[in-house]
């Protein structure tokens, strides 16, 4: 972490990365002063490594969030726009044409439930068809008996 300057065999100072020379006067108190000064260097500078390592990863975090976010709002869109035009299709009573895109997975079960029920409301209407057909049909064959019982009467 740190050298001694060395002049003519002696020692007369150290040098340290990012710390400017130190005389040193050979005294014990100055070493101590110069280790203390190393240590906290060494520490402010892991500190420092620290403190930017979280921010990268908070940053990181955040903009991964972000990205998530604007991706399910996104998909929100698409659903909706999907939902509203299959709505217009319904209001035109157009029962044929059931939402075939893909949702995402936390949406899918709104498509199969939409599905589904008009599925079920077509098949209503053609219950309904046919036995509004039905009805006709038999109206029809009691006005032709009534006729024909009241032309065999009128003779």
């Amino acid at each position: 972490m740190y050298e001694p300057l060395v002049s003519e065999g002696a020692v007369v100072g150290v040098l340290y990365v990012g710390v400017p020379q130190v005389a040193f006067s050979g005294r014990i108190d100055d070493v101590n002063a110069l280790d203390t000064l190393v240590q906290a260097v060494t520490t402010a500078t892991k500190i420092a490594r620290d403190a930017s390592a979280q921010r990268r990863s908070a940053d990181d975090a955040r903009r991964h969030q972000d990205m998530r976010r604007e991706i399910r709002a996104a998909d929100q869109r698409r659903v909706v726009e999907a939902l509203s035009a299959a709505l217009d299709r319904l209001a035109d009573a157009d029962l044929s044409r059931p939402l075939d895109i893909e949702f995402p997975q936390e949406d899918e079960k709104l498509r199969g439930d939409f599905n589904g029920a008009l599925r079920m409301l077509g098949s209503m209407v053609k219950d309904i068809s046919a036995s509004v057909t039905l009805i006709y049909d038999r109206g029809t064959e009691i006005s032709t008996s009534a006729n024909n019982l009241s032309q065999r009467t009128d003779v």
